[in-house]
């Protein structure tokens, strides 16, 4: 049985599953040596959240516009040769009990359907964190 709808295979032989399964750590370095993109990986992401959502209703806010935003601009420092963090480029999700600069954050509570906190651009909270890591959140999770 086929686990995914996607079967365009990547160079080394790394397709679309794989890089929705792969470690971490090891999506870091692929992204690292350039055999794969942040973009490519996103994108790979985002297809099988939306074949898979309806019946999961894992998320709790779904921006695929921004995660795309996100990795273009992790590839552009990676083309440009910046120096890049540890995890730059992967995708992560943040849960929905966590404020995000720009996402509404309900916390699982109908009270605050569509709540977007004000979060300061120098803010020490875990989203700037993360971006300054190089890696960046978009959709959170129920």
């Amino acid at each position: 049985m086929q686990r995914c709808h996607i079967d365009c295979i990547k160079k080394d032989g790394i397709n679309d599953l794989d890089l929705c399964f792969m470690p971490a750590t090891a999506l870091a370095a692929e992204i690292r040596a350039k055999t794969v993109s942040p973009v490519e990986v996103v994108s790979a992401i985002l297809a099988q959240v939306e074949a898979l959502e309806p019946k999961l209703n894992a998320f709790a806010t779904f921006t695929p516009e921004c995660a795309l935003e996100a990795a273009k601009a992790a590839e552009k420092s990676v083309l440009a040769g910046e120096i890049l963090g540890d995890l730059h480029g992967v995708p992560v999700t943040i849960k929905d009990l966590t404020s995000t600069a720009g996402i509404p954050t309900q916390r699982g509570s109908k009270i605050l359907a569509g709540n977007i906190h004000y979060i300061p651009l120098d803010a020490h909270g875990m989203a700037c964190e993360g971006a300054r890591r190089g890696h960046h959140s978009q959709p959170q999770t129920n």
